[in-house]
Formats: structure tokens, sequence, C-alpha cells
């Protein structure tokens, strides 16, 4: 067995954290040896069994803490149809629904009506479109044409900038999606917050080519060693645990990513989560997941956008902005493992800027709930938004027995064919438990505006149905039997007056709202 360390000397130390080192947690002994005292626990305890593979080329790519001669560092800062909770080793965990709060909004999906205008601006006035063109029932509608996306030479302008940090070659997993697995000993908080971070991922990626989640627990990896094949490990700890090669001495995480001829093979993240509130702990594994599917530091001063460049941009709002979802989507959509810098434009083949647009209104006490979906460049990204609830729906004591809620449903095919239909969700109180359903389903010509209800042909056989899971004001869809697809919301209003959420298939991509009876 031989094995080859790719060592390539930083032009600088390059640090993803902002905070000072923190020389007072660290305990040495009187041989001037760092002694891990006061944290022995399960995880702390297990022995690291992952196999290192022969064959395969070692890379730790990252940002930081490299001294110049060791192995390079990299630091900080839905499977779309799914017709069982478990693929191929990998499971959906459908336990809570995705959302981002700003004050009193609540969105779900992950930012793509802020690519359109700024959050609590009413869409239809900064899309110049003061009335709707139809209205479907009590909702009006609008289906518009928005210049929303990065232009094709400014997103080959990064990825080529990308690909100068990496002796010119763009680097990527291969076709098929990796396996995110936690650490054992990894608290709630802090799964909770990866499996947010690969949501928000796995909206801006092809629905082919989606990011897999498993609770199955990884052991420790105390050193860096290769985890298996198709496999990111991320691990939760205190800086001071980390290996001594992991990252420099002021980073809040570290990717450290291998490699096998110019495809990206498996990678470990390490996130120091001390002193880090969930706001900031979510954008740290954001960026450390995108270091491991390939990307690196853009220049702060020609990319300030980014959340990937250094100083980190703290970003509140969305947490990825428009070009980091551009360059994911182009990564895995159009280049191929290893392209190279001069050739970048090319393989992005026909880009579009502009994103056809579909969305709806609905009036509940207090303000809008606004649903829709985008499509661009083949891709589809559905959302809803809508005012915060005041508790949480099994502490609304004015429901009893069972609660409807009843709306519209918008969205669009792959090949663009705007969808509409009615949509109704249906909970029982006492179990937290209901029906969501999707009926008379119809669509139209790509490229053309949606009519009103009727003037449509049928959508497949024109419904969905699914069974739902309450918790807090989320709601979700469970497995044991319904259509393909996955089905996640929340309630709105502050009596939960209205219901809104996401619908994700190979065949369909929508946002729904709704009232309550």
């Amino acid at each position: 067995m031989e094995w080859k360390w790719l060592n390539r000397p930083l032009d600088r130390p390059r640090s993803c954290g902002n905070r000072p080192t923190r020389r007072n947690r660290k305990y040495f002994n009187s041989a001037g040896t760092l002694e891990r005292q006061g944290i022995q626990d399960s995880a702390h305890a297990s022995v690291n069994s992952f196999v290192i593979a022969a064959a395969a080329t070692l890379l730790l790519a990252a940002c930081g803490g490299g001294s110049g001669s060791g192995p390079r560092t990299a630091t900080t800062a839905n499977l779309v149809e799914v017709t069982s909770p478990s693929s191929e080793g990998a499971i959906w965990i459908d336990d809570w629904s995705p959302n981002f709060r700003f004050d009193e909004l609540v969105h779900i999906g992950s930012g793509v009506a802020e690519t359109i205008l700024p959050v609590g601006v009413p869409y239809p006035r900064a899309l110049g479109s003061v009335y709707s063109k139809v209205r479907h029932d009590n909702a009006p509608v609008w289906h518009e044409n928005v210049r929303n996306g990065t232009s094709k030479q400014r997103l080959a302008d990064y990825l080529e900038a990308d690909a100068a940090e990496d002796d010119g070659r763009l680097r990527r997993f291969g076709d098929r999606p990796p396996v995110v697995r936690a650490v054992a000993g990894t608290s709630d908080d802090h799964w909770r917050a990866l499996r947010f971070a690969v949501q928000v991922l796995n909206d801006s990626l092809p629905r082919d080519w989606q990011l897999r989640i498993s609770d199955e627990r990884a052991f420790v990896p105390y050193a860096n060693r290769e985890p298996g094949k198709g496999e990111i490990i991320v691990h939760f700890e205190p800086q001071i645990f980390w290996p001594a090669d992991a990252c420099g001495p002021t980073s809040d995480g570290c990717a450290s990513t291998w490699i096998s001829g110019d495809e990206i093979t498996s990678g470990i993240v390490r996130v120091d989560y001390e002193d880090m509130d969930l706001a900031r702990l979510r954008r740290v594994v954001l960026h450390e997941l995108i270091h491991i599917l390939g990307r690196n530091h853009p220049d702060p001063y020609d990319f300030p956008e980014s959340v990937m460049r250094t100083p980190r941009r703290e970003n509140n709002g969305f947490l990825l902005s428009q070009l980091d979802r551009d360059a994911l989507f182009a990564v895995y959509d159009r280049v191929e493992p290893g392209t190279r810098a001069s050739g970048i434009y090319t393989e992005l083949g026909p880009w579009e800027d502009r994103s056809e647009v579909i969305f709806g209104r609905l009036a509940i006490r207090g303000g809008h709930i606004w649903f829709g979906a985008a499509h661009r460049n083949g891709l589809t990204q559905s959302w809803a938004n809508g005012p915060y609830p005041g508790r949480r729906l099994e502490n609304n004591t004015a429901l009893s027995g069972s609660a409807t809620w009843s709306g519209r449903l918008l969205g669009f095919t792959p090949s663009a064919e705007p969808v509409a239909g009615a949509a109704a969700l249906t909970v029982r109180l006492a179990s937290l438990t209901g029906r969501m359903g999707f009926t008379d389903m119809e669509k139209w010509r790509a490229k053309e505006t949606i009519g009103a209800i009727g003037t449509g042909t049928i959508w497949r056989d024109g419904d969905l149905y699914y069974p739902m899971k309450v918790s807090g004001n989320s709601f979700w869809r469970t497995w044991e039997s319904g259509d393909d697809g996955v089905v996640e919301g929340t309630f709105l209003g502050i009596a939960h007056e209205g219901m809104a959420g996401t619908l994700k298939r190979d065949d369909l991509t929508a946002g729904f709202g709704g009232i309550r009876d």
C-alpha cells in the first residue's frame, strides 16, 4: 500500500474563524503535552473504525492553520421523489419542517423569494404588476418573468477563480450524491442544524443529485482518516480536541476532503460549536459542507456576497446568496469533475438569468400567505411564507376535534409547464395527525400563461394524497402510505388561521397555502 500525500503550501495562513485562540481552554501536563481533561463521553471514547482505501489520493482541502509544508487543510469560516423512508442507507428525517423566521414572518423554502425581492415587500408591486392576471377561487395568481439569477459571465468568473485555487481544475463529487452522517454523541440541536443545512443545499442542487442524510451515527474521527467512499462525516466538538493537522487555531470549522483522480470521494467536517448561536452555527455548517462539495474561498472583493468568502459575510437572511445557489446547481448539473478553468464558460452551456415565477396570495388576519415556485435553467424552487403563529398548534385552546385548511397549489413540472390545483389539510387535534390532499390538478403548456380554473388539461390523474404528522407549528408527510413526494409546511397566523408549505417530486415542484375553514 502506498500513500501519495498531496502537499501544497499555502501562500498565507488562512482562517475562516473570526475569534481569538482560546489558550485558557487547553490543558498541558508537565511534559508540555496536551491533556484532554474533563470531556469523556461515549462519543469521545469510541474507536474510529474507518477503513483507509488504498487506491485513494488524500487531499485535506481548506483554509487556514496550514504550515506550508503539511497536507492542505480547508477551514471555515430532497431526493425529490422518495418512495420509501430509506434509500441506499440514507433516510429522510421527517420530524420537522425547515423554515426561516424574519421577525413576525416565517418562510418555508431556501430563499427564492429573496432573490426576487426583499422579504416583506409586496410581491406584485415589486414586479410591476399591481393586479393579478387570474384568480383561482379566493387566491389572486401572478405568472411573471423575473431577472433574479446570476449572469453566465459572472458565474463563469466565479467558478474560474474557484478552479484557480486548485491547480486550475474544478473539483466536485461524481454522479453519485454522498450520504451525510453525524458522529455518535451529536446533540439534538446540532443534528437539527445539520439537517437544516442539508435541506438548504438540496433546494439548489439538481433533483437527481440530492444530498442524503442518515440517522446512522458514525464513529468519532479522531484523526483525518478517510471515511467510507461517498460519505461526509460531520463532527461537532471544541477545537481543542481536533487533530493537530485539522485546522488553524482561530477556526470555527474545518473541512477535510479526499479525492481520487478528479473526483471528491469523501470528507470530514468539524465544527467548534462553543460560543455560537444557532444562526452562526448554521452558517458554519453550510460553509464547511460547501467546501466538501468542492468549493474554495473566493476573493472577498470580487465576490462579496458569497457565503464562502473569508472573513465570512454575516448573512442573516437565507444564508446562501444567489451566486452560491447558482454555483451549486451549475457545478452539479453542467460541469464534469476536473474541468479546466479555461473551459468553464463553454461547459455551462445555455444559461438563463431570468426565472419564470408563479405565485398566489391568501388573506388572513394580520397579513397574507404567499406561495409559489420559480423555474430557471431546468431547476424549480418552491416557497411559501406568512405571519408567524402566536403559539404551538396543540396549545391553541380555540381548536378541538379536527380542523381543516383549504387553499391552492402552484408550481412547475421539470419542463416548465405551470400546474395548479386545490390544496386541503385536515388535522386531528388529539393525535396531531392528518391528511394532505391536492386535487383537481391541471397544467398548461410551457411558456403559456396560467389561466382560470378549468382552462388547463388534467395533470397525471389529477390528485395526490399524503398522511401527515404535526409537531409544534410544523407538519410533514409520513411514510406508511401515500403518493411519492416530500411535503413540508408550517401553520401561519396568530391563531393558526393559515397553513403553507412545499411539495417536491421528480415530476412537480410546487408551493401551497390554505385558510382554516
